[in-house]
């Protein structure tokens, strides 16, 4: 009998020591991951304040050292360095009428002008007033102040309705003719198109093309685009002007003459009685350099690659036709090698009509779409030197997702769900593969260089590779990685659970992964210039935390 029970228990015992070493590994990777979310700190507050007057309107300048708060009938200026009001005036005792009929701050001057009505309807009175003190100040000494001027800032937005060109003091400017239809549904209606160039050169031009409007403009959120929610594009290479819609025209920088046109399709629509959707971003925009201009031209019955005369517009090449499902929102040139992404993430629109018992909505959200996979193309003949999709030794069919691709003078980087690739630019082959599961924040979103590292944004944190082997520096998992942004040499990473609804973030140390403290329930910070620091605002409250 005591042999029998020796026996049970050792049987016992094998069987239960494997599981009792999951479940001790759960707890320990659960207690991990405890660990780490309340490792994070909360960025340290500096100061807060209440509003000294009502704050109907917050206007706050460029640095973030000022901020102008008030309504109709008073206002206060704030230090936003020190939390210390400056000033405030009521308007009926220090400007001689109770309620202006509105008021704004001319920063580069630091004056508030404030409308008030005139003695008549048709007369209106205007007040200016120094912001360092609140005091009146006649309108000769507002001409007289000399505007600050402004450090430009280099921004990644895509669409811009102003193009300034340093070297050659030019600014282009685009006007359009506004469509009350929403999405494509209207863009096979040709509309005017108008480049102004002023500066050292001075001409107008009208072009005619098809645009697309933003199916979600109005219902707020999502990546809404500038120019009322157009979809326009103005770019300039050497002295050239590309104006980009639906297609594209392409204009001589020094007279505004029309040189060429063609179209590439960048969106897509599909129309129905209970939704509608449309797709943006489907084709890269089009890549200019010295040897000519390349376009992934999917409007109908073309999906191919084309390599154009920058002059005059004559199609040098043309690639192998594609299937009508392909979406290549990316072109590269690296050398004479031209790489082209196929699939990737999307902008989707779903616009849902109004019911008598629901009203109107719209749906923007970023979709894994399209066939996945890179293709590599001799730039100078347009030869397809070669391709993921047919490279059984990649062991990798990018099947699931696909990132953004990066590449430099030797190789194209790029990420699937699985492996991170550094790819020869001229046969394919894998110089290094990192497995993605080793990094352990899930699915890689984004690539982009970071002095001689790669820096992989992926589902659940941020990761840095050596460019030269591959070789993990570190793998810091967030969470929750829903976008990055920087500001100064400040690095932070929204995290949270809605993309659209970008409220929490983490402030990281790009170079060596820590991260130095957090904040929840902040939808709108506005940082100061160097990213050390940032406002914000919450009701009748303001805010100044540091972000380390």
């Amino acid at each position: 009998m005591l042999w029998q029970i020796q026996h049970y228990q050792s049987n016992f015992e094998q069987l239960i020591k494997p599981v009792m070493k999951k479940i001790f590994f759960l707890i320990t990777t659960f207690l991990l991951i405890a660990f780490f979310v309340n490792a994070q700190k909360e960025f340290p507050m500096e100061w807060k304040i209440s509003f000294p007057v009502d704050p109907d309107y917050k206007l706050i300048n460029k640095d973030r050292t000022l901020v102008l708060e008030g309504d109709m009938t008073e206002f206060a200026m704030i230090d936003a360095v020190t939390g210390k009001i400056l000033w405030k005036a009521n308007f009926k005792e220090k400007y001689g009428t109770k309620k202006s009929k509105g008021w704004e701050w001319d920063r580069k001057k630091d004056v508030i002008i404030i409308t008030f009505k005139g003695e008549s309807k048709k007369e209106e009175r205007v007040v200016y007033v120094d912001g360092k003190n609140g005091n009146v100040i006649d309108e000769n000494t507002f001409k007289a102040i000399k505007e600050k001027k402004e450090v430009a800032v280099k921004s990644k937005m895509k669409w811009q309705n102003s193009f300034y060109i340093e070297d050659k003091d030019i600014t282009l400017d685009l006007q359009f003719e506004k469509s009350m239809w929403i999405g494509i549904a209207d863009s096979k209606t040709k509309r005017d198109i108008t480049v102004n160039c002023s500066g050292s050169k001075s001409w107008s031009q009208t072009v005619h093309g098809n645009y697309v409007r933003d199916l979600c403009s109005g219902f707020g959120g999502g990546l809404e685009a500038l120019n009322d929610g157009i979809y326009l594009d103005i770019s300039v290479h050497g002295d050239r002007v590309f104006v980009i819609y639906e297609g594209i025209s392409v204009l001589d920088l020094n007279t505004g003459k029309v040189l060429w046109e063609t179209t590439f399709d960048n969106s897509d629509y599909s129309f129905g009685l209970f939704k509608s959707t449309q797709t943006l971003g489907r084709a890269a925009m089009p890549l200019a350099s010295e040897s000519g201009v390349f376009i992934a031209d999917l409007s109908d019955k073309n999906f191919k690659i084309k390599k154009f005369d920058i002059n005059n517009g004559t199609i040098l090449w043309s690639s192998e036709k594609f299937d009508n499902d392909d979406v290549v929102p990316q072109l590269e040139l690296a050398g004479n090698v031209l790489l082209a992404r196929f699939g990737g993430t999307l902008e989707v629109q779903e616009y849902h009509p109004g019911t008598s018992n629901q009203p109107a909505r719209c749906i923007t959200q970023p979709k894994m779409v399209g066939n996945k996979g890179v293709k590599a193309y001799d730039a100078s003949t347009g030869k397809l030197l070669w391709e993921t999709f047919k490279n059984k030794s990649l062991d990798d069919k990018f099947s699931s997702s696909i990132t953004t691709m990066i590449t430099d003078e030797k190789n194209v980087y790029v990420a699937s769900d699985k492996n991170i690739f550094a790819l020869d630019l001229n046969s394919g082959k894998p110089s290094f593969v990192v497995p993605v599961k080793k990094l352990k924040i899930d699915k890689p979103t984004e690539l982009e260089f970071l002095n001689k590292n790669i820096i992989v944004s992926a589902e659940e944190g941020i990761a840095s590779i050596a460019v030269a082997d591959g070789k993990v520096n570190y793998a810091t998992n967030t969470k929750k990685c829903l976008g990055t942004f920087s500001a100064g040499n400040a690095f932070f990473v929204w995290t949270g659970k809605d993309v659209f609804k970008h409220n929490k973030f983490i402030r990281m140390d790009i170079e060596t992964g820590t991260i130095f403290g957090k904040i929840d329930d902040t939808f709108h910070p506005y940082f100061t210039p160097d990213g050390e620091a940032f406002i914000k605002f919450d009701g009748g409250k303001m805010y100044r935390y540091k972000t380390k």
